[in-house]
């Protein structure tokens, strides 16, 4: 994971070196529930990246995804830096 931080927008960037998530299914990702068909014998619910895609809408953020298939999976979040503050704290 990386975070970035400018005077406009902070970025979460989470990556994965899994199976990737195959070009034709991308558009679906979003569905809750829905699980793409090479994960299919693979443990969960589907519900992650619905649920993070609702919660950057409630904070006027964005949520970018690229992804390859047996290569793995990089998702980006971007929240607006409305306080204009550059350093992060833990």
């Amino acid at each position: 994971m990386k975070i970035i931080a400018n005077n406009s927008v902070i970025k979460i960037v989470v990556t994965d070196q899994g199976v990737g998530i195959p070009a034709d299914e991308i558009k679906n990702i979003y569905q809750p529930f829905y699980r793409a068909a090479n994960v299919r014998n693979v443990k969960g619910y589907g519900f992650g990246l619905p649920l993070t895609y609702k919660i950057m809408k409630l904070h006027s953020g964005t949520i970018e995804v690229f992804s390859e298939h047996k290569k793995g999976t990089i998702v980006t979040l971007i929240f607006p830096n409305k306080h204009q503050r550059t350093s992060i704290s833990k």
